[in-house]
């Protein structure tokens, strides 16, 4: 799903794509950049007798604390805008296919439930793909950076901030699988709750169940049908719950570990300041890319992104039909 959506994205614009992916690269070297010249700092503080001795890397911070807000903000501006054109493209994709399916096809009641998913995802769900990939690359080449910066303080320090990963990422991908298992049981109720919905708002159908005194009992169905999606949805709130608690304090008593094997590893010296910046940075990317996998995972286990990725892959061929 990843790489798919990085190439619907460089579909609709490559170049702004491009631009994001390298100064997105940049902000990943920050919280290195930040180690390295905060134990600068420190060390030149120990035994400077004048600005001139701690000039360079206090100017270092200052420059780079600068440059990383609007440096943020031209990702985030750009990353909206690639989302506003991936919208575009994947509507017009949708549209161009339609143009070329018989009104027979049209007709048919499975086609009718993929076009309305292919819609809703190029609406809701395709253009907000990409900012997740990015931030997930992002964040993992931060947690990747720090570790080789501490490496060269305290290679045990370096080692548990790697690992910290490994609870974080073992329980996003149990977690993917509940999600996984609960869209799959959900998606036929999702389908069906839209379809009796939409026999209560379209003209013709509604006019026959007024008729026929049917409303009450399909808006029953309808209500009962939501009430079966919320229902299997809140089986998933404990597990998910409990996988996050549990990599949560894993992940805490490792950075933890690495926080008093940098110390111990620098012989408490002032470059242990800037090391510890840097595990405290670990520990926000760590969080980051926990976050953002937990929201990849969510909505990548949509039916709705899975229904449009199927009709995006298969929309060439049927237009050559």
């Amino acid at each position: 799903m990843g790489i798919w959506s990085i190439r619907q994205a460089w579909g609709a614009a490559p170049r702004k794509v491009a631009v994001a992916a390298v100064l997105s690269l940049l902000l990943a070297a920050v919280p290195s950049l930040q180690v390295v010249l905060m134990a600068a700092f420190v060390g030149a503080l120990s035994g400077a007798d004048g600005f001139d001795d701690v000039a360079a890397p206090f100017a270092g911070l200052v420059l780079l604390i600068a440059f990383t807000g609007p440096l943020e903000a031209i990702v985030g501006t750009l990353q909206w805008r690639v989302v506003d054109l991936i919208g575009l493209h994947a509507k017009q994709q949708v549209a161009a296919t339609l143009a070329t399916l018989a009104p027979t096809e049209l007709a048919h009641p499975a086609a009718s439930a993929e076009i309305e998913a292919g819609n809703k995802a190029a609406e809701d769900e395709i253009p907000y793909l990409f900012p997740f990939v990015l931030s997930l690359l992002r964040d993992l080449l931060s947690v990747l950076g720090v570790f080789v910066t501490l490496a060269t303080m305290s290679p045990l320090a370096a080692v548990c901030v790697l690992v910290a990963l490994v609870p974080m990422l073992f329980a996003s991908q149990r977690i993917t699988r509940i999600d996984a298992k609960m869209w799959d049981d959900v998606g036929k109720l999702y389908w069906r709750s839209r379809y009796l919905h939409q026999h209560l708002v379209t003209t013709a159908p509604s006019i026959e169940l007024t008729a026929l005194g049917a409303t009450g009992k399909v808006s029953t169905k309808v209500a009962d049908t939501v009430g079966r999606i919320t229902d299997r949805k809140a089986q998933t709130y404990a597990p998910i719950l409990a996988w996050r608690l549990s990599a949560g304090v894993a992940t805490s008593i490792l950075l933890a570990g690495a926080l008093a094997a940098l110390i111990v590893g620098v012989h408490y010296g002032p470059a242990a300041a800037g090391g510890v910046y840097g595990v405290m940075a670990a520990m926000g990317a760590v969080g980051s890319l926990g976050s953002n996998r937990r929201s990849w995972a969510w909505t990548c286990g949509s039916t709705v992104v899975g229904s449009s990725r199927s009709w995006a892959s298969t929309a060439p061929a049927r237009r050559r039909r």
